[in-house]
């Protein structure tokens, strides 16, 4: 379970960090506002799986 907690952090954070340097990629709406948060959770769900994996093994040793 704790992997899990801290492997979805660390993703929010990568996710955050990489909307903030690459910016706003994705446009499925018109909505400029709607445009960044579907980014940053596009962005944090890429990470999580890479996240998750480095966290669970961390934390196995």
């Amino acid at each position: 379970m704790m992997a899990l907690l801290l492997g979805l952090v660390l993703a929010v954070v990568l996710g955050g960090s990489a909307w903030l340097l690459l910016g706003t990629r994705l446009r499925p709406t018109g909505d400029p506002r709607q445009d960044e948060i579907v980014s940053v959770l596009a962005y944090v769900a890429l990470a999580f799986p890479f996240t998750f994996a480095a966290v669970f093994f961390g934390l196995a040793r």
